[in-house]
């Protein structure tokens, strides 16, 4: 098992493993979140290079929409110009802002993390069926706002999350980037 494995297993094990404390429900749950976002981040990324937070997920994730990879290529060639021919960092690429000052690009769960949440916490899962659903599922999308503001925004339901990228018209590949990262 590699390094990004075992600790996306471990964020997934202190996930469940919470549940069973005497934290209040409200603090077990804020756990939960963390410790699922903290494993889904590094199965997105597959690397342990990946932090917490929108900027280090959009530079490390392995998936990007069809439509935010052509904006990342178009920002690539716009950046090129401005610097007089000196070609950006994928870095500087993934931290462009739009004409508002907003971030070009956002993160995105096809199946929202609601559902393992819910699993565990409501629903009786077990560690098998929680690891099962996030090596399956959890992984990120990289997609523009534009293509956020076309998802259904909220679902718990696994055949309405099967259809939600479909439904808005979202094509998922891999960033050539994440290739030369390996």
């Amino acid at each position: 098992m590699a390094e990004w494995e075992t600790q996306a297993e471990t964020w997934i094990d202190i996930a469940y493993s919470c549940m069973h404390t005497p934290l209040l429900p409200k603090y077990q749950y804020h756990v939960l979140d963390r410790c699922l976002r903290g494993a889904s981040d590094i199965i997105s990324c597959e690397t342990t290079q990946v932090h917490s937070n929108t900027a280090s997920l959009i530079q490390w994730c392995k998936h990007w929409s069809h439509e935010a990879l052509c904006q990342y290529w178009e920002i690539c060639e716009e950046l090129t110009s401005v610097r007089n021919g000196k070609p950006p960092t994928h870095r500087q690429i993934c931290n462009a802002r739009d004409a508002n000052g907003k971030r070009w690009f956002t993160c995105e769960h096809e199946y929202p993390i609601i559902i393992p949440k819910k699993g565990v916490r409501d629903g009786g899962w077990t560690l098998r069926r929680l690891r099962n659903w996030m090596w399956t599922y959890s992984r990120v999308t990289i997609i523009l706002n534009s293509e956020n503001d076309r998802l259904l925004p909220f679902t718990e339901d696994m055949e309405l999350a099967a259809k939600r990228y479909s439904d808005a018209g979202i094509v998922v590949c891999e960033h050539p980037q994440h290739t030369r990262k390996q």
